[in-house]
């Protein structure tokens, strides 16, 4: 039985070479899914780093429209205290205008 046993080895051989085969595709799906993954956490993080840079911008924005804003009202508290100081001159030299020609 000698032919029998080689018959047996021979398939063992082949269930072997079988197994081996389905294990390296298996590793290759593995790495493609692996690769595949990779990439979607560096397009992830590249995503998250144009966001917050975005943020920044976006905060830069606001803080310069905000120093603007500020700096209008300021302009327009001076000019408003100027024209009260101006209206306040001129009631005066009215008021001594008057006594002048009294």
């Amino acid at each position: 039985d000698l032919r029998a046993a080689a018959r047996d080895a021979a398939a063992a051989m082949e269930r072997a070479a079988a197994a081996e085969a389905a294990r390296d595709s298996a590793l290759d799906g593995a790495a493609v899914a692996t690769a595949r993954q990779c990439e979607a956490e560096a397009e992830t993080v590249a995503r998250v780093a144009a966001a917050a840079a975005a943020e920044g911008v976006a905060q830069r924005a606001a803080v310069d429209a905000d120093t603007r804003r500020i700096a209008a009202e300021g302009e327009r508290d001076a000019a408003t205290t100027t024209a009260a100081a101006a209206k306040l001159l001129a009631e005066e030299l009215r008021r001594r205008s008057e006594e002048a020609n009294v």
